[in-house]
């Protein structure tokens, strides 16, 4: 892109884009969403017990996944 438009695009462009083309390409609305700070604090939770941990990330008996 950067040689079509002459320039380098900033993050918040290729954002923009990406949120037009999938509203236009699906024919759907995207709507913002904001986790409460519960569902923060879950999200952290389980970055910091599970999807930081080695263990879990190399392991091939995840439950759920195939």
């Amino acid at each position: 892109m950067e040689a079509y438009l002459g320039r380098k695009l900033t993050l918040e462009e290729v954002e923009e884009a990406f949120h037009q083309g999938f509203e236009k390409g699906l024919d759907i609305e995207l709507v913002p969403f904001k986790l409460t700070p519960e569902q923060e604090q879950e999200v952290q939770t389980l970055a910091e017990e599970k999807y930081k941990n080695d263990e879990w990330n190399f392991s091939l008996n995840k439950k759920g996944v195939k």
